[in-house]
């Protein structure tokens, strides 16, 4: 994980002969820790798990819950190897490797308009995905011990935006799920990113932090005193990291450990992406695999060799806390669309945009071919 220049004597191999190259290249005694951090860093690794859903099936659903309880599994063990010596032989690794998430779901649209039997006031209440996502919270759970595994229901909370339901999984990590009502906050997958990213870093990280020295009001203010923050609240914001999924995914707990290693080996990276394999079978399945191997795999390669990544997928990607709350890029992720083309350029192309915004500022995007992630395609035209 350490950088050329601290590996090896020159930066070049002789292709004929790679393995006696890179071995005479190699440093034998380096100046430097080969890791990104110092062995004595005392801050948390802090990893919040976000996306949208609006109307998934159950596979879908379950897929990504299956792959929770397994982050949530993997948790726990990194936890115990972390405080006892006798389980974990490499303990100064155990904690160097040591993070903790938190899952939030945003779910659009997740109200409808119904009416009493008797006849009274109409009401907005979950629309039927939401309970569809409830009940396959406790099959996930049993896909993996295969016993039946009775959850305690989550918790219930009427929010200004609709209302938002919260479990302790467990492992003691958390998931809360923000129903969203159309009728009181926009809906659509950049509004909910928008909505989670000041949510977290606006108000969780920064606010909770500066609760007691200074009131921050709304994500402006904590940008015109970011600057100033608390030596240990400013290493918090750098090794802070958002991870933005989609609904369908599945993905191994050494895939997120291998994107947090990414950014921790460089500063300067604001964002990194893993290798996104579909899954399925059939004809169009097979345009699928090809699409993706040429826009995904091979040229995302290229850019990462050539120079830097231009777009970060939002189906699964790691961004840094630091770098979203730098000038001009939460913020002028937040704009209105006021034009016809702004809703092509910032609904349309979220993804490719917040990564420009990145890029303007001066930050990498780097990919990470060994962090692999299943996620479905349509396997037929029909819809």
């Amino acid at each position: 994980m350490a950088f050329v220049s601290r590996l090896f004597v020159l930066p070049h191999y002789c292709s004929p002969i790679a393995d006696l190259s890179l071995v005479h290249n190699r440093r034998h005694k380096p100046k430097h820790n080969s890791y990104g951090t110092q062995k004595d860093d005392p801050v948390l690794t802090k990893v919040y798990i976000c996306l949208t859903m609006w109307h998934e099936n159950r596979r879908e659903m379950k897929q990504f819950l299956k792959t929770l309880f397994r982050l949530d599994n993997d948790q726990a063990a990194r936890y115990i190897a972390k405080n006892e010596e006798s389980v974990c032989l490499d303990r100064e690794a155990g904690i160097r490797d040591y993070y903790e998430f938190e899952a939030y779901i945003m779910f659009d649209d997740a109200m409808e308009t119904t009416e009493s039997r008797d006849g009274g006031e109409k009401k907005r209440e979950p629309y039927e995905f939401v309970q569809q996502l409830i009940e396959i919270i406790s099959e996930a759970r049993m896909a993996d011990y295969q016993v039946t595994i009775n959850l305690e229901p989550p918790s219930k909370l009427i929010t200004p935006y609709g209302g938002r339901l919260e479990r302790t999984l467990p492992g003691g990590n958390k998931l809360a799920v923000h129903l969203k009502d159309k009728l009181r906050i926009r809906h659509k997958k950049r509004w909910s990113q928008i909505m989670y990213l000041y949510y977290l870093i606006g108000y969780k990280l920064v606010n909770s932090e500066l609760q007691q020295t200074e009131k921050v009001k709304d994500f402006e203010s904590a940008q015109n005193i970011f600057e100033n923050l608390p030596k240990s609240l400013n290493q918090q914001v750098e090794n802070t990291y958002v991870m933005a999924l989609d609904s369908d995914v599945d993905f191994s707990p050494e895939a997120l450990q291998l994107l947090i290693d990414r950014m921790k080996k460089n500063t300067n990276v604001g964002a990194t992406c893993g290798r996104i394999k579909p899954g399925g079978s059939g004809p169009v399945m097979w345009y699928q695999k090809f699409e993706y191997a040429i826009g995904h795999w091979l040229q995302k390669s290229a850019e990462h060799v050539f120079g830097c990544v231009l777009c970060s997928p939002g189906c699964f990607s790691l961004f840094r806390a630091k770098a979203l709350m730098d000038d001009n890029i939460m913020r002028t992720y937040a704009n209105l669309p006021t034009e016809p083309k702004h809703y092509i350029h910032y609904d349309q192309g979220e993804d490719r945009w917040l990564c420009t915004l990145f890029l303007q500022q001066g930050y990498r995007i780097e990919y990470c071919a060994a962090a692999e992630v299943l996620t479905f395609a349509p396997e037929e035209l029909q819809k």
